[in-house]
């Protein structure tokens, strides 16, 4: 088992907040991020919401180490039950806490396991770990209306509506500290 920088156990999964060197191996490609995950990397990954971003979180991580925690995390299923470590999905911050104490979050789960409390599971104890910093005291997310599954993550982690998103179309959900 890799000894990593940062990581978080739940029921189900290994919660491994993205470094600069575990984000260049996701960059690389899958056989990179399997050994450095020391998982199994499906051939879905990563997903779309994620795949035009993967070079740009790594470059970030590479040059603010800093934000290790407050930016990516893997989600690693890890379930003895099943046997075996499979990276399932990812989410996270945007790595930058706002003046006013405001971070960003956002997530994704390969469509083979979705809708089993992964998202759940894994944002709720990332947003714990967020809101645990002293500079964290709220976090938002959005989505567009008719997504209901992501909907349903927000209300679980004690978000709730605040309103339009920035983008034409979103929706905006908040949780204070």
């Amino acid at each position: 088992m890799h000894d990593f920088e940062l990581a978080l156990r739940t029921q189900r999964l290994h919660l491994i907040a993205a470094t600069g060197p575990l984000a260049r191996a996701a960059a690389t490609g899958h056989a990179a991020l399997s050994e450095a995950l020391d998982a199994i990397v499906p051939t879905e990954w990563p997903p779309p919401l994620l795949a035009d971003h993967v070079e740009e979180f790594a470059i970030n991580l590479e040059q603010h180490p800093e934000q290790v925690g407050l930016s990516m995390w893997y989600f690693v299923r890890d379930d003895a039950s099943v046997g075996e470590r499979v990276l399932i999905g990812s989410g996270g911050a945007g790595g930058v806490v706002d003046a006013d104490g405001t971070l960003a979050i956002g997530y994704a789960v390969l469509d083979a396991f979705q809708r089993q409390g992964y998202a759940t599971e894994a944002m709720s104890a990332i947003a714990d770990w967020m809101f645990a910093r002293r500079e964290v005291e709220r976090l938002t997310a959005d989505t567009y209306p008719h997504l209901t599954p992501s909907i349903r993550v927000m209300e679980k982690l004690g978000m709730r509506l605040l309103g339009d998103g920035p983008e034409a179309g979103t929706i905006r959900y908040v949780r204070d500290a």
